[in-house]
């Protein structure tokens, strides 16, 4: 949240010491590495965590968003999709959407876009999951209503990554997003559990 990734990269390499068979804790280090932006690295170790547990949800999504953002984006998709069919996650499918825009899809990303909204009406949908589609359809405004409301329900564990989320840097130099960053760093954003970890 910090942006300390080599502290945190050390922290989590001393945690796989101490429980090197952990799935959860090797995904962790991979999505660290994701999110210092050292792609290279988070693939290699999301890939070795997924021989580990070819079935683990998290190491699936961090190796799509790892994927994604160094470019592969076709390879990322098949992650995504892996990811939501293994868990239901509505974020998964919004990074789903996030890709298929990318790919010059954005028809699939607004109905997948349309299939969350309708979800949302029966289930708890994360604001940060809309906020990921409008972005990569190219609506700033809309992303950063709905990051600002992520941040109001206190939205976890979104709401604590969006400092150093790298899928929110198209954002990075707009004075609305460095006023949110600035609230969320200033310790007056409490976090709470999201309804489905409670």
């Amino acid at each position: 949240m910090l942006g300390q990734f080599e502290r945190a990269t050390a922290e989590l390499k001393r945690a796989v010491e101490l429980d090197p068979v952990s799935p959860t804790i090797h995904a962790e280090l991979g999505g660290v590495y994701m999110i210092a932006r050292r792609y290279d690295e988070a693939i290699e170790q999301l890939r070795s965590t997924l021989e580990m547990d070819p079935e683990f949800y998290w190491a699936h999504r961090f190796l799509g968003l790892a994927l994604e953002l160094q470019g592969a984006t076709t390879e990322a998709i098949a992650e995504y999709q892996k990811a939501f069919d293994l868990s239901d996650d509505p974020t998964a499918l919004a990074f789903l959407a996030h890709a298929e825009a990318n790919t010059g899809r954005p028809n699939e990303a607004r109905q997948i876009l349309a299939r969350l909204t309708e979800a949302a009406k029966t289930r708890y949908v994360a604001p940060y999951a809309f906020a990921v589609i409008h972005l990569a359809l190219g609506e700033k405004d809309q992303a950063l209503d709905w990051l600002e409301k992520n941040v109001r329900d206190h939205s976890s564990p979104a709401t604590s990554l969006i400092p150093s989320d790298p899928y929110l840097d198209p954002l990075r130099g707009d004075p609305r997003f460095k006023a949110l960053v600035s609230r969320i760093l200033s310790g007056s954003v409490k976090q709470t559990p999201e309804p489905s970890e409670r």
